[in-house]
């Protein structure tokens, strides 16, 4: 049987702690902060950074006092408080829209077993690889998310390629790096992370081929299943629903301005 939801969201806050920490290695004068036993589980690299989130609490008893301990970290950091919780705890979603915040995002999680592998992208023009070293990565990733390359870019960029339990995977069209997608090895599962397409090779095939390769990589390793995270309703859930995911609950992630 695959594995349950909460048994993934603890798994997801566990990895989630090694970006701080990889940062924390790499920069230490970034000082960032991150709790990896939880649940809460907290993951804060700073200002300007893509992961600054307290997850899992819809694993603890909602009340405005452990609300308050919750937030306590982002404001002595100047961040605005950013809580993730499980939608099926409308006690949670309630307190936090009682308390001002607002929600932000939707993330269905979902789920498969890793075997059989499904057919990757169509046609000879398309190859999947591991990634060869940080440079060659860094320069796909900002190929596929089509982001600028500014200073902290380059920084979270080397913290995601230097994050243990990881592997970085690069997709080609007829040649040219056009996506990556990155394996991570939790506990309960192994996850599809990171995964981007260049808007000039979109409607190819290459999501499926990053996704084919992961999930083999993932049978590799002997992972028992495979889960990710993708926007509710968007591309990427569907070309996750094409390959066989299943959803198992959604993931809504609430702010608040400070």
């Amino acid at each position: 049987m695959l594995t349950e939801p909460r048994a993934l969201i603890r798994d997801l806050g566990d990895l989630d702690s090694d970006y701080p920490e990889t940062l924390a290695r790499l920069f230490p004068e970034e000082r960032p902060v991150w709790q990896r036993q939880g649940p809460p589980f907290l993951a804060l690299m700073g200002r300007g950074y893509p992961l600054n989130l307290c997850s899992g609490i819809a694993q603890l008893p909602p009340s405005p006092s452990l609300l308050a301990e919750l937030e306590e970290p982002f404001r002595e950091r100047g961040l605005p408080p950013a809580l993730e919780t499980d939608l099926r705890s409308q006690q949670w979603t309630e307190l936090l829209r009682r308390s001002g915040y607002q929600q932000s995002r939707v993330l269905s999680l979902l789920v498969r077993d890793p075997h059989p592998t499904p057919p990757g992208g169509s046609g000879p023009e398309i190859s999947v690889r591991a990634a060869d070293n940080l440079v060659e990565w860094q320069a796909a990733e900002a190929t596929a998310w089509e982001h600028g390359r500014s200073e902290q870019d380059l920084r979270f960029s080397e913290v995601a390629f230097s994050l243990p339990r990881s592997q970085h995977f690069i997709a080609f069209y007829g040649g040219s790096a056009c996506g990556v997608g990155s394996l991570r090895s939790g506990s309960a599962a192994a996850w599809l992370v990171g995964g981007a397409t260049s808007s000039a090779a979109r409607r190819r095939g290459i999501q499926s081929a990053l996704i084919a390769a992961r999930l083999q990589a993932a049978a590799e390793l002997g992972a028992e299943a495979v889960a990710v995270q993708a926007a509710s309703g968007g591309d990427s859930e569907r070309n996750l629903l094409r390959a066989g995911f299943r959803p198992v609950t959604s993931l809504g992630t609430f702010k608040k301005e400070i």
